[in-house]
């Protein structure tokens, strides 16, 4: 590898950590100031738009640990956004779904998300976000 690629690398990964970064703050005092934590806002979100989900596909999608999906559940269902039940084809298994309380929450959230959204993105026009949305995916495609 020579010090082109090398200096490109590493300038990739600066750039990407600052925007995730960047990400964290905006995010992190959006959620906060309802009380919720970032993990607990990807549960509901994710509950919101893609219905309800066993614990293990709620993991996978939230992109979080077994560990830590029980302490946000648990939090959740103590707050009234989230049911936990007995999944009626597997006992072993548990389904996560969001009550009502839990999906005016999302949506009454939402504007106030999009309007981070398009502060974070709004530099970029929309050809642009889709390509950098093409070249992320690219990345992490090697899975």
């Amino acid at each position: 590898m020579n010090d082109a690629i090398r200096k490109a690398n590493k300038g990739l990964l600066v750039s990407l950590s600052r925007v995730f970064q960047l990400m964290q703050v905006e995010f992190s005092r959006l959620v906060r100031a309802d009380g919720l934590t970032p993990s607990q806002w990807d549960a509901l979100a994710v509950l919101h738009t893609r219905g309800p989900q066993s614990v293990n596909g709620l993991i996978d999608l939230c992109l979080t640990s077994s560990g830590n999906i029980d302490v946000v559940l648990r939090n959740l269902v103590s707050k009234g956004l989230v049911t936990k039940a007995v999944d009626e084809h597997d006992a072993r298994c548990r389904v996560i779904a969001i009550t009502e309380a839990g999906s005016s929450y999302v949506q009454s959230a939402m504007p106030a998300h999009e309007e981070t959204h398009e502060k974070l993105f709004g530099v970029l026009s929309l050809s642009e976000k889709k390509e950098l949305r093409r070249l992320l995916k690219k990345i992490t495609a090697k899975e």
